[in-house]
């Protein structure tokens, strides 16, 4: 077909390579690979903190029957991926973003200022979570005891998401020795 028509050969010549820099520039290489890289963190996120607090349950119950441990991690997994994605990556902005008007250069003091960020938010966003779902359940009623119990579980996936994050982007202790020596 092409060797038919030597002009139409010529113009998808010249289309392609500007489609594959446009794609890989401004999609994979910006913005869009940004976003699908929070997505797997709020993924692993996920799954981590559904593994320990399923595997928490587990531990306290009487009766230990293989259900005890699965069935809890996945109700956990389905309350907790909304919160990530919902909470967790416009918190991963909102904190990148006031860390990087700050002029602290130590790793230490940045891990611990965007430790207690994350947790902060993590709380924030567990209460916002636990009144909507109080409210989709017909009523605001949560004894005291349990609400403390959900801003803990806020804060405590708050910081996982927070380390997994430091772990795949390989910031702070994590990133590598030619990356700390540019620093």
């Amino acid at each position: 077909m092409f060797n038919e028509y030597p002009e139409g050969q010529k113009f998808w010549n010249s289309i392609i390579p500007l489609f594959n820099q446009h794609l890989t520039k401004n999609l994979l290489g910006g913005k869009m690979m940004k976003f699908i890289k929070l997505m797997i963190i709020a993924l692993l996120s996920t799954i981590i903190f559904s593994i320990v607090m399923g595997g928490m349950n587990y531990i306290t119950m009487v009766s230990k029957s293989p259900e005890g441990f699965i069935v809890p991690m996945i109700f956990f997994g389905m309350y907790a991926a909304p919160a990530y994605v919902l909470g967790g990556i416009p918190s991963y902005f909102f904190i990148e973003k006031i860390c990087s008007k700050m002029k602290v250069t130590s790793y230490i003091s940045v891990y611990f200022t965007k430790l207690f960020l994350y947790g902060l938010a993590g709380i924030v966003i567990s209460f916002i979570f636990t009144l909507l779902l109080t409210a989709i359940e017909g009523g605001f009623f949560l004894l005291p005891n349990e609400f403390v119990a959900y801003l803990f579980c806020g804060f405590i996936a708050a910081l996982t998401f927070y380390h997994v994050a430091l772990v795949l982007n390989q910031e702070g202790p994590f990133a590598p020795k030619d990356k700390k020596e540019k620093e």
